[in-house]
């Protein structure tokens, strides 16, 4: 209800007092108690006569500041409903990815993910690349370590277990992949591996 506010129509769903219509509400804008604010039960309709603002003037002895508050907002001159709409929105409107971008945390912004997520690139290629980078991809090793466990060998080269960093770097059939995709974009990507770790080294030629 914080986040939302009312679009004046007819007034006929609107509560002078307690709505977010003009601002504020006028009940908090002009301090009135809140132990009186359940009594208070007149619409934003009954202060328009004739598509003007027709404020009664006992009301603006105690509140000489309330015409002010309310001469701003523009009463439509056809008739048509109130709307209740959400401050966050271009167009009043709430969507399923608002509501959660408002109550979630902004993710993070990584320049090379538009390098991946591209219209031009198959949305497969893309996933299978996401999940070779957040080491997803079921190889030997990871299934190992959700208690699957079996015997494990590449299954490109059968030289050395399968895991995520051997089977796109390391292994002979992927470097022969790699030297052919050089060749074709003038780029030379090398690999090293030790009995710890391996690692991809990329110089532009």
């Amino acid at each position: 209800m914080l986040n939302s506010s009312w679009l004046l129509g007819n007034g006929n769903d609107i509560n002078f007092w307690t709505d977010s219509w003009c601002g504020s509400p006028l009940a908090s804008t002009l301090n009135i108690p809140n132990d009186l604010h359940s009594s208070l039960k007149a619409l934003v309709s009954q202060f328009i006569i004739n598509s003007a603002w027709s404020i009664p003037p006992n009301l603006l002895q105690i509140f000489p500041n309330l015409q002010s508050f309310i001469d701003d907002i523009v009463i439509p001159i056809n008739d048509r409903d109130d709307q209740f709409i959400w401050n966050h929105s271009h167009d009043g409107g709430l969507s399923f990815k608002e509501a959660y971008q408002f109550h979630c945390n902004a993710g993070q912004n990584l320049a090379w993910a538009k390098c991946i997520w591209n219209n031009a690139i198959p949305p497969s290629k893309s996933t299978m690349v996401w999940r070779s980078l957040h080491n997803k991809i079921p190889t030997d090793e990871n299934l190992s370590l959700r208690g699957c466990n079996l015997p494990s060998m590449c299954s490109l080269c059968g030289k050395a277990q399968e895991t995520t960093s051997y089977l796109f770097l390391d292994c002979s059939f992927a470097g022969s992949i790699w030297q052919w995709f050089s060749s074709i974009i003038n780029l030379q990507f090398l690999t090293r591996c030790n009995s710890n770790h391996s690692e991809k080294l990329v110089s532009s030629l």
